[in-house]
């Protein structure tokens, strides 16, 4: 008898739902952790692999357009305004019409609302946006530049703009318009190969998420107008600078200010975190400044790339600017200005607890002065890329005691299952009032920060480890405390498949049945006898031609480890069997 059923495909095997979403387990410097999913189910599922702020991604998916899309996305949940920039350096594509780069969406479902600034495998920029949920995608084009080439998308408000640049610094605006979008967006990478199953690889780099927005009372501006314009972000305690400007010193200076005003007698700390060298001398730290005039008196504290610490004084608006080796060192760096008076006293730290006078000089300003972060990339092309952290701006008190902080969960000793939720909380206090926040830490490595009581922080996704917890407080004067540790315990556990859905046979009406078989991982299962076999019967298929079958007993008595599954479609004693699909118990 000829066989005549033709093919059966596994979808997916499932846990708890159908299709899922993966968290990728890398962090680079300002940036949150990222996740992975398949839009729209293409055939064959993405991959991606992360070093730093460099992505290579293998996906499918027939496109980005019209009323639905399926592609291959690489993402992280983002609240409010927010851009992200990045660099495409190759895309490698088996079909035409591939196209990658960078997308802010509503949501995770192939209609959603988006929009995205793509470069095609011919090499041309396309702004692609669908102004609603379940609307008509729009195309602009845009620049032919062979790669590598910069990509760009800003969101404000409902309102998106697309930028292209060849490097990172000039940006040539492809198109703006306005896309209904929720209050958290989806923002990150997408790739698709314009085919549901062969691939296309895309190595992309530099990738970058602004989030827009700086702390109350805090204005950012240009100082001396740069050839290459500036901005600033702040979130999660951590600002993220991208400032052009010949330098600041001279008669005059040019840089980028996120700054706010005070008066009186002032303490004013930050740690520079990361500096990126588009010059020797490119310059970020703190400042005092009396005025936002290019040639302003001001006294700062300045680290650089490769010539270490510099402790600058103006002394009058348009006077020379005197400047005083302060040390070697590069970021990450503590610095920190204290006025009293006239006098102005420099400071350096390694952690930003011991604290050590490198300098100090009189300058007369009248009050109010202008305090903050200050950032030059010390070239008239390039911008230097700066983030900071545990910015403090604040009055100096007669007293000033350092605070106190204690963890209340979780527990010395306490276990969890991993992939772990761990609510970490604190309770501070500051015998002056002036308590700013409170850091939670894993050993070195900080988790997160609150600055408003009860302290918490929700750590999520922990993996199997044992870990060092510790929380620090800090004061407006920038003094510290650090909790007693707290050692935890995350265990390993695997929860096992409890189903499987599949496509039906196209001749599902006349089969027998359909069977589910379990191999050890890496065997032919043409040649191999299965594990585990089951006869699921002929379930009805749903509107999508998809079979799903709940079998947790069948899974349960596997032993933990590596398999390959696959679905056989029977015909008496004939049958034909899927693809295998992997899977770990």
């Amino acid at each position: 008898m000829a066989k005549i059923w033709r093919s059966v495909a596994v979808f997916a095997i499932f846990i708890n739902v159908f299709f899922g979403v993966s968290s990728i387990n890398n962090r680079s410097s300002g940036q949150s952790a990222w996740s992975q999913t398949d839009i729209g189910a293409p055939a064959t599922p993405g991959t991606v692999s992360v070093s730093g702020s460099s992505f290579t991604m293998t996906a499918a998916g027939v496109g980005i357009g019209r009323q639905s899309d399926k592609f291959f996305f690489v993402y992280q949940p983002v609240v409010g305004d927010v851009e992200i920039r990045a660099r495409v350096d190759a895309l490698t594509a088996a079909r035409q019409g591939a196209k990658t780069g960078v997308m802010i969406r509503g949501a995770l479902s192939g209609s959603a609302a988006m929009g995205a600034t793509l470069v095609n495998d011919n090499d041309a920029t396309t702004f692609l946006r669908r102004p609603t949920d379940g609307g008509n995608v729009v195309t602009a084009s845009g620049p032919q530049v062979a790669a590598p080439v910069w990509v760009r998308l800003v969101r404000t408000g409902n309102t998106l703009t697309s930028y292209a640049s060849t490097d990172g610094t000039s940006w040539q605006v492809i198109g703006q318009t306005t896309v209904t979008l929720p209050a958290t967006v989806y923002v990150g990478l997408a790739l698709d190969s314009h085919s549901n199953s062969a691939t296309a690889t895309a190595a992309v780099s530099q990738v970058t998420v602004i989030r827009n927005g700086l702390p109350a009372g805090q204005q950012a501006a240009d100082i001396g107008a740069p050839a290459v314009t500036g901005s600033s972000s702040f979130s999660s305690g951590a600002y993220q600078i991208h400032a052009g400007g010949a330098e600041i010193g001279g008669v005059s200076d040019q840089f980028h200010y996120v700054y706010q005003s005070i008066s009186g007698d002032a303490d004013v700390a930050v740690r520079v975190g990361s500096q990126t060298n588009s010059n020797a001398l490119a310059q970020a730290g703190v400042m005092f400044r009396a005025g936002l005039a290019a040639d302003a008196s001001n006294v700062s504290l300045l680290l650089t790339p490769s010539s270490g610490y510099l402790f600058q004084r103006r002394p009058s608006a348009g006077a020379p600017t005197t400047s005083s080796s302060a040390g070697t060192g590069a970021a990450p760096g503590w610095l920190r200005i204290k006025r009293t008076g006239a006098l102005f006293t420099a400071y350096r730290s390694a952690d930003g607890v011991t604290w050590t006078v490198i300098g100090s000089d009189s300058i007369a300003m009248a009050d109010p002065i202008y305090v903050g972060i200050a950032a030059a990339s010390h070239s008239t092309t390039v911008a230097s890329d700066v983030v900071a952290d545990n910015f403090a701006a604040t009055a100096v008190l007669p007293m000033e005691l350092p605070p106190s902080v204690s963890l209340t969960t979780p527990s010395a000793g306490e276990s969890f299952s991993a992939p772990a939720s761990i609510a970490i909380t604190a309770t501070a206090s500051d015998p002056e009032n002036r308590l700013s926040h409170v850091d939670f830490y894993n050993g070195s490595t900080m988790l997160g920060s609150d600055a408003v009581a009860p302290y918490s922080f929700s750590w999520s996704n922990v993996p199997a480890g044992t870990y060092s917890i510790t929380a620090i407080a800090r004061d407006a004067a920038g003094l510290t405390a650090q909790s007693a540790p707290v050692s935890i315990t995350v265990s390993a556990t695997l929860a096992p498949p409890t189903g499987v859905m599949f496509q039906a046979s196209l001749d599902h009406a006349t089969l027998t049945s359909y069977r589910v078989e379990v191999f050890a991982a890496g065997v032919d299962p043409a040649t191999t006898t299965a594990i585990a076999t089951i006869d699921v019967g002929k379930p009805t298929p749903d509107a999508a031609n998809d079979i799903t079958v709940s079998i947790a007993s069948f899974f349960q008595p596997l032993a933990p480890g590596n398999y390959q599954l696959t679905v056989a479609a029977v015909n008496g004693t004939e049958f034909t069997r899927s693809t295998p699909v992997a899977f770990t118990k």
